[in-house]
């Protein structure tokens, strides 16, 4: 199937497309039609069918979509594309070159980067959607002669319903716009998964307490707020946290730390006190904030395989944690701390 990919966005009223050509009056047509959170806008112009997706970000104003441009053939199964284009979205956000999720409240907004400006990762996009609409081969057929009755900027508008898709491919073939609006939930399951991480990992530390879900998470003070979360942290950052991942290269030096502080935890015990039992206590003492720290560690470096924190204690599991690799995605977690 012979096809061109767009993908363009609106920031702050301007609107930018990749690649740039004649096109652009088109697609600033559909961000000015797009009434919804999710919408699919398809166009017919002669023997052309654009099949725009816009998605309006959380912030005011701002837009993402994408267009699949086809000649001489149309598709048959309109609905299958919403699920296709929320999974890309959704990879942009897991990318963070173009889209991200700011804030406490999980904001998906645009980076500020141009698309001319990110053009590996445009390409990266478009290949995925080209790849993705393969799917779609099975719905395809002839497009049928062009309706001269009716004018080339002739408007049909639909809410997304499996029930109309009939009437919605009709229209399609016959209007010069047909508009499909999708109202309430329009993440994909990625997209929920990388804003529940978020709103997670920017959650004050105060409200962290025991999960009988899954493990139990130290309760600590309030750390100060961050302007925003991009899924990014430095090592060691927090050290004592069982919350979020790290990367292997960080266990690694914790299983170090933690050797010193066992040898000086003994040095420190046996030159203070000579009795043996006061040594013993003081060294079980000075232990305790070593073993939170390696259990810490070790949770969050099982999270970085996508595994419960609990995983650490299974004979041997720790080869697997120094010598494993994480996933090079974001889970439910967090982000892939190597980015």
């Amino acid at each position: 199937m012979n096809s061109s990919i767009y993908i363009f966005c609106k920031r702050d009223a301007i609107c930018t497309q990749y690649p740039d050509d004649y096109t652009w009056e088109i697609f600033t047509k559909f961000v000015e039609q797009a009434s919804a959170d999710s919408q699919i806008i398809i166009h017919r112009e002669r023997d052309l069918m654009y099949y725009g997706y816009v998605r309006k970000l959380d912030v005011v104003g701002q837009y993402v979509g994408f267009c699949v441009l086809l000649n001489g053939v149309m598709f048959t199964h309109i609905n299958g594309l919403f699920p296709l284009f929320e999974e890309v979205v959704a990879d942009m956000v897991s990318h963070e070159e173009l889209l991200n999720l700011k804030g406490y409240d999980a904001q998906l907004s645009l980076t500020g980067h141009q698309l001319k400006d990110k053009q590996r990762e445009v390409g990266r996009i478009s290949a995925l959607i080209r790849e993705k609409i393969k799917s779609q081969e099975p719905y395809i057929e002839i497009l049928p002669p062009v309706n001269y009755a009716l004018e080339k900027d002739s408007y049909r508008t639909f809410v997304y319903s499996d029930e109309k898709e009939e009437f919605i491919v009709e229209a399609a073939a016959q209007y010069g716009y047909t508009s499909i609006r999708k109202s309430g939930y329009c993440d994909a399951p990625l997209l929920k998964e990388l804003r529940d991480a978020c709103s997670k990992s920017n959650m004050p530390t105060e409200h962290l307490g025991f999960d009988h879900e899954k493990e139990f998470y130290p309760i600590f003070p309030p750390s100060p707020p961050a302007a925003s979360w991009n899924g990014h942290q430095h090592m060691f950052s927090h050290p004592f946290s069982f919350c979020g991942r790290i990367r292997r290269l960080e266990y690694w030096i914790s299983y170090f730390i933690y050797y010193i502080w066992i040898f000086l935890s003994a040095l420190i015990s046996s030159i203070i006190l000579r009795d043996s039992d006061s040594a013993m206590l003081l060294y079980c003492m000075l232990m305790i904030p070593g073993v939170w720290f390696m259990y810490a560690q070790g949770a969050k470096r099982c999270h970085d395989r996508d595994n419960s924190g609990w995983y650490q204690l299974i004979p041997f599991y720790r080869l697997w944690m120094l010598f494993g690799d994480g996933e090079r995605r974001p889970n439910r977690y967090g982000f892939d701390p190597k980015r």
